[in-house]
């Protein structure tokens, strides 16, 4: 299955700007033939315009409108046609800048309120599961010779990871919801709910509920959450005692 790399600028002046449908069509079907084929060209006789469903009566006069717009350029002599870049154009287009910035952002969706809680929750509780799984003697040693900003930033990279890899791949949490992918992390792991996430990624039922009969009906438990997170703290300390 391919996909055509197509530059961010160009689809949003396709999106915001006021083309006709017609010529919208025309730009699509050249940077799929172009782009589409990793080429910066498309070879194209005013015949194959039809398949867009241009009439060819049409087509001249479109692609005149388009050149002089500064959207498309064409080698008439060799038949081949290319799109300029959007910075060119001479077409008025909207500034998709905030709507861009709020999808790229994931912690719009929970609120920097509930990611600092989030964090101390997650810290606190692992932290405390790390100590128990030492023989006493280290416990204090532990403590004292762990540096606890790095401790803390390697315990939440793994938990906001994963929760930043649900957002992109199947949808929005609710801070309901989010708490609750905490505790499946923890009691199931990494490893499973990056599997989990996967499957429910590629059907068609999105929903949280559904995300969670999936991760319960995997049967590799070997490495539940809080084990790995354990033997991961466990071998940061042993690397610190290292001179």
């Amino acid at each position: 299955m391919g996909f055509t790399k197509i530059d961010n600028r160009i689809l949003e002046r396709l999106i915001t700007s006021d083309l006709m449908k017609r010529q919208i069509k025309i730009i699509l079907l050249i940077l799929r033939l172009s782009a589409g084929c990793q080429k910066s060209y498309a070879l194209l006789e005013k015949k194959d315009f039809r398949i867009a469903g241009i009439d060819r009566k049409h087509i001249k006069r479109e692609i005149e409108k388009l050149c002089s717009l500064k959207i498309l350029n064409l080698d008439s002599e060799r038949k081949i046609y290319w799109i300029n870049d959007a910075r060119e154009w001479k077409v008025k287009g909207k500034d998709v800048t905030k709507i861009v910035k709020k999808n790229l952002n994931f912690s719009h969706f929970w609120g920097q309120d509930l990611h600092r809680e989030c964090e101390r929750e997650v810290t606190k509780n692992v932290m405390a599961e790390s100590l128990k799984a030492l023989p006493e003697k280290e416990k204090q040693a532990s403590k004292e010779n762990i540096k606890e900003k790095d401790k803390e930033k390697k315990i939440n990279d793994i938990f906001f990871k994963a929760l930043k890899e649900y957002f992109r791949r199947i949808s929005p949490l609710s801070k309901e919801e989010i708490k609750i992918f905490l505790e499946l992390l923890r009691k199931y792991g990494e490893r499973a709910v990056k599997r989990a996430i996967s499957i429910v990624a590629k059907g068609n039922d999105r929903s949280f509920s559904y995300f969670q009969k999936v991760l319960a009906g995997l049967e590799d438990r070997r490495m539940p959450g809080l084990e790995r997170l354990k033997e991961i703290l466990e071998r940061y300390e042993l690397q610190e005692r290292i001179p």
